[in-house]
């Protein structure tokens, strides 16, 4: 690929450097054409080779260009002319026309020396910091959280691969051993991750092809049919027992007892703050962009149980904007629940869940609740095709009191009719006439 002859600049020079640097392009060096510089849209400027040597095109990138580069999170022209110099020497001293590469085996595919050039690792830290979602924004404290945890166990045998000379079947290889070690969906996930890095780079041109496109060709690496599971009615009772006699742990106990109640999703739930509550008035306001709410934003009604659990901690807290602030580790609240589900579920006797089956086992129960008016359980789930519906999604200042009087008390009303309904199921309390006809409607026992 030729660059037009208008963009050889002398980026030696400062001024032409901070010129061309706020212009989105590819831009060659006048003085050393091999070094030359790429702005992307959002102007991230970054310094790359290209030359040919012994009848091969050698591309490579250093790293952020900067006019005053420190050498080691940035380059200034200086550092990308001796390091282009030295990597054109390198190249044509080497050996013309060498061997292929074999492609390894499938039982250790990543078992090979490392190769120069764009790897996973030397682009990670650029990518997590710089990767955009659809919508626009940078990744989520909690994705980059994921993303760096699946690297560690699943992607880091293969973190010095050279990105653009890695071909199909080595993925398709290597992807197959990660299915073997961790299961479909994390094979799944890591391959999306690797895609997502290559369309990165190719954001940047630093790279021409994304082969992660033709892996998903073969369908072998697709995605698991999802979880259904939740807790059987009959067991509601029996696990709610379990909580209180097994999670010793405030904490603990009522971070399970607050997803229980409100289906809230993990991240939402254990990352609510107190900034986000109303208790005087029953509800949370949620902001646009909150972690863990799946862009829901707008006022979610709170039960009284949920309310009155919350009242108690509030009188108790020792953070002043978390409410299940961590103890340890470096996150500012906590983020798993899942030792504590496996202690309940094997005190209670029952198949251990996940936090994600507590939504679904009020989904379930809300369902019980309403019958055929689904988009009741999407309102407390936060759905946004209900919630817009249903005119939640306002701002703050939109919170009058006629809104507080009419919508959210007809939303109060609806998280505390299913919240009754649950307390019925677990025994906390009696059970109504009511919920009795809906359990055999439903072809289930009111004997639980």
């Amino acid at each position: 690929m030729s660059i037009a002859e208008s963009n050889r600049q002398a980026l030696v020079r400062k001024a032409v450097f901070m010129a061309v640097s706020r212009v989105p392009g590819r831009y060659v060096d006048r003085d050393f054409p091999a070094l030359c510089l790429q702005v992307s849209p959002k102007l991230k400027a970054v310094w790359f080779i290209r030359f040919r040597a012994n009848g091969v095109e050698q591309r490579d990138t250093l790293g952020v260009a900067a006019p005053d580069g420190d050498g080691r999170l940035s380059y200034s022209y200086e550092h990308a002319r001796a390091w282009a110099v030295e990597s054109v020497l390198a190249a044509r001293n080497a050996a013309p026309n060498p061997e292929p590469r074999p492609i390894p085996t499938e039982a250790a595919p990543h078992e090979r020396a490392p190769v120069p050039g764009v790897s996973l690792g030397s682009v990670w830290t650029d990518f997590l910091e710089n990767r955009r979602t659809k919508r626009g924004q940078p990744l989520a404290a909690s994705t980059k959280a994921d993303y760096a945890k699946l690297y560690a166990y699943a992607l880091a045998p293969v973190k010095d691969w050279s990105l653009a000379t890695s071909r199909v079947a080595e993925w398709v290889a290597f992807f197959r051993t990660v299915r073997e070690k961790h299961g479909a969906s994390k094979a799944l996930y890591a391959s999306n991750i690797v895609s997502a890095v290559y369309t990165y780079l190719m954001s940047l041109d630093l790279i021409d092809t994304n082969p992660i496109m033709k892996v998903r060709l073969g369908r072998q690496f697709i995605a698991p049919a999802p979880r259904e599971s939740h807790i059987e009615t009959a067991d509601l009772k029996p696990f709610w027992a379990a909580i209180g006699r097994t999670l010793k742990r405030r904490d603990s106990r009522e971070a399970v007892r607050l997803i229980f109640m409100t289906g809230f999703r993990l991240n939402a739930a254990l990352g609510l703050k107190w900034s986000q509550l109303d208790l005087a008035r029953g509800f949370a306001y949620i902001e646009p962009g909150t972690e863990g709410w799946k862009g829901f934003s707008g006022v979610m009604p709170l039960s009284d149980y949920v309310t009155d659990l919350l009242r108690e901690r509030y009188v108790r807290r020792k953070c002043k904007e978390w409410v299940f602030p961590a103890r340890t580790g470096d996150a500012p609240h906590m983020t798993r629940v899942g030792d504590s589900l496996a202690k309940v579920c094997d005190a209670a006797g029952i198949e251990r869940i996940t936090a994600h089956d507590l939504r679904r086992t009020k989904a379930t129960v809300g369902s019980l609740a309403f019958g055929s008016d689904h988009s009741k359980v999407a309102v407390l789930l936060g759905h946004n095709w209900a919630t817009n519906e249903k005119g939640m999604t306002v701002s703050r200042g939109a919170i009058t009191a006629r809104y507080i009087q009419t919508e959210l008390a007809t939303l109060r009303a609806i998280s505390n009719e299913a919240a009754g309904v649950l307390l019925e199921l677990v025994g906390e309390r009696r059970m109504s006439d009511e919920t009795a006809a809906k359990l055999r409607r439903a072809g289930l026992s009111s004997e639980i």
